[in-house]
């Protein structure tokens, strides 16, 4: 950060009054991590790039709303990204909000979670995420 000019004071503080700050929109800046809600792009979609009020009393909170960005193309495309049922261009849709957002928007994205899970061979169809494991798909032969 210094080295493009900006001049921080990072205070550490408790997950619990970081969150409560941002939600509140009284940060400055947050340093947190995120994962999907369910296995679909819209997941992250929807709170990345959807924020139709910026309003103090808007009914919804997604992340666009508690970092005061408005964008009227986004939720355009975001809602157009939902509806579509072809795959190919479902993909294309949420990849153009993607860079949409990533170049334009209040975000900037560090790092990605990983995880490791060991399974033999004739095991498929596992899923994974911080809070999630969907064991629906299973399959072991």
């Amino acid at each position: 950060m210094a080295q493009a000019g900006v001049k921080l004071n990072i205070i550490t503080a408790d997950p619990k009054q970081v969150v409560t700050t941002y939600r509140a929109r009284k940060h400055q800046m947050v340093l947190l991590s995120w994962s999907p809600d369910y296995f679909d792009p819209h997941s992250n979609a929807d709170s990345f790039s959807h924020n139709d009020d910026n309003s103090d009393g808007a009914k919804g909170h997604p992340l666009l709303w508690r970092n005061e960005y408005y964008d009227p193309e986004l939720n355009t495309m975001t809602a157009a990204a939902a509806k579509e049922l072809n795959v190919d261009k479902r993909k294309a849709a949420y990849a153009a909000l993607l860079k949409k957002v990533t170049d334009e928007g209040p975000f900037i994205l560090m790092f990605q979670n990983t995880f490791q899970a060991a399974f033999r061979d004739n095991v498929k169809g596992y899923l994974s995420s911080v809070d999630y494991d969907n064991y629906r798909k299973v399959t072991k032969s």
